[in-house]
């Protein structure tokens, strides 16, 4: 999958047997996977927090609240790390 493939109606959520969870010892979000585990940054921890049911237009409009950031830029980055999620096999579009 490209970042091209996740339209403003796309609705990204955590694949089967996939969870967030926050790391208390590490403060930081992870992604918890069968036999792997990912640490995120803290802009990708929210936008996984976001992946709640909203489409990816919804996401971006929550994101914008929370960054100062143009929207243009936001939704670049946020395709790249979600196409990037999906092709790990830990997110759904």
């Amino acid at each position: 999958m490209n970042s091209a493939d996740i339209t403003n109606d796309s609705c990204p959520k955590l694949a089967a047997g996939v969870r967030l969870k926050f790391d208390d010892t590490r403060k930081t979000w992870t992604i918890l996977a069968p036999e792997r585990v990912f640490m995120l940054d803290e802009i990708a921890g929210e936008i996984l927090l976001g992946c709640d049911g909203k489409n990816f237009s919804e996401l971006i409009d929550l994101l914008l609240i929370k960054f100062d950031a143009p929207r243009l830029e936001v939704e670049k980055d946020v395709k790249d790390v979600l196409a990037n999620l999906v092709v790990k096999g830990v997110l759904d579009i």
